[in-house]
């Protein structure tokens, strides 16, 4: 059986442009499998008149900066805010910050606080939730 002309040039681009497509792909997927997930980690001692944070991140930029906030906690408005930070060589960072309890409820020990690390070079963000109880004063 033959096949028009026509149609065997058009099967050669159609094969063609998808292999151009997956070539064109390729670096992405590579890419995406190259670059380990951020990781953001929480740990919060409860003291008597507040909570004392630390944050440790892993996989950011090298030498690049952070972004890192808090959820308001339980019976504020004001998000947390931690200065100015930077990875080290590495990728990777740690801070640590004293806050002041916000509410005397032991209802509110039921909210979480949400803290979202961005990596400003990348955009790349991590999210790490924590157990409201260490804002509630004793």
């Amino acid at each position: 059986m033959r096949v028009p002309k026509a149609r065997r040039t058009w099967s050669a681009l159609g094969a063609s442009v998808l292999f151009g497509l997956t070539l064109a792909a390729l670096p992405m997927a590579v890419h995406a499998q190259a670059t380990p997930a951020l990781k953001l980690s929480v740990s919060i001692q409860r003291q008597a008149t507040g909570p004392v944070i630390t944050i440790t991140g892993s996989n950011f930029s090298p030498n690049g900066p952070v972004k890192l906030t808090g959820s308001p906690p339980p019976n504020t408005s004001q998000a947390i805010a931690f200065g100015p930070i930077k990875a080290d060589a590495n990728g990777a960072f740690s801070v640590r910050k004293e806050m002041q309890c916000t509410s005397q409820s032991q209802d509110d020990g039921f909210l979480e606080v949400t803290f979202t690390a961005i990596d400003e070079t990348s955009t790349r963000r991590s999210t790490a939730r924590e157990n409201a109880t260490p804002w509630i004063c004793r």
